[in-house]
């Protein structure tokens, strides 16, 4: 699946929306387990869309907590 989304972000270059990030940051967070990696696709996915949804403040906060970053993870939640 991962594959699916490195190829369609590549297709889409600089027109990759924020849906695109946020759901290949989800996909990296919970099923490959790279918190790192979905942070900056949520952060990327923040910049274009700053108001997505407590459901993304929350992903990303669990992204921050799988990386022992407790006080962004914090942040994240109270910006929901």
């Amino acid at each position: 699946a991962l594959q699916f989304y490195d190829r369609m972000m590549a297709s889409v270059g600089e027109h990759a929306t924020a849906r695109h990030f946020r759901l290949r940051a989800q996909l990296l967070a919970e099923q490959i387990k790279d918190a790192s990696r979905a942070l900056e696709d949520y952060d990327r996915a923040f910049e274009l869309d700053p108001k997505p949804g407590s459901y993304w403040f929350v992903r990303r906060a669990n992204a921050y907590a799988a990386l022992g970053r407790r006080p962004e993870a914090i942040a994240s939640l109270d910006s929901a």
